[in-house]
């Protein structure tokens, strides 16, 4: 997860998801300005385009709801073919 805050275009993010995507694939979400904004008080500009810690927090949590899930899921198809009685035996 990067936060910017200015454009996630071109930014820090796209950076980061480059090297992400060529060296270690995982989930990655970018947080930061998709269009052009107003200006104005920097804390409650912040806060309006949910830059602010509260909100940050929240978009963590929910990236990693998102990773455990797919991890979840993934071991579910992984166990779909195995039988459960049967034991391995060396």
């Amino acid at each position: 997860m990067t936060v910017e805050e200015h454009s996630i275009y071109g930014g820090l993010g796209s950076a980061v998801a480059e090297v992400l995507a060529e060296h270690c694939p995982v989930l990655m979400e970018r947080m930061g300005a998709v269009d052009f904004a107003e200006s104005g008080d920097y804390g409650q500009l912040m806060e309006k385009y949910g830059y602010g810690p509260e909100s940050i927090a929240r978009r963590c949590r929910a990236v990693m709801r998102r990773k455990q899930d797919n991890e979840t899921r993934r071991l579910l198809k992984s166990m779909a073919g195995t039988p459960q009685n049967v034991v391995n035996k060396p």
